[in-house]
């Protein structure tokens, strides 16, 4: 009995010391960094301006004429309108949510 005391005693003094701290994240990022990080309003867009033509021409290249073509096969196209009701049916009854079951 005094063993199995002894263990316990081990076991919950291993425990209380081993416990790593949760503000890893805290300690660093501070604001100036994540202010730093961020990328401002378009700057990460690495497409020309809608207005510049001759940057349109340079970045889509000899592709130009296809990628026109390709876009205007679906000029007519209806797309579904997927409703706020749709998405809470799907959260509800997807088999995400039965545990995988169809």
């Amino acid at each position: 009995m005094d063993g199995c005391i002894f263990i316990l005693l081990c076991l919950l003094t291993l425990t209380a010391f081993s416990k790593t701290p949760r503000n890893l994240l805290q300690k660093q990022a501070n604001e100036q960094a994540v202010k730093e990080a961020l990328v401002h309003r378009e700057k990460w867009v690495t497409y020309p301006l809608y207005t510049d033509r001759a940057g349109w021409d340079r970045f889509l290249g000899t592709n130009r004429p296809e990628i026109i073509s390709n876009g205007e096969k679906y000029l007519n196209y209806e797309w579904q309108v997927v409703t706020a009701s749709d998405y809470l049916e799907f959260s509800r009854g997807s088999p995400c949510n039965n545990g995988g079951a169809l």
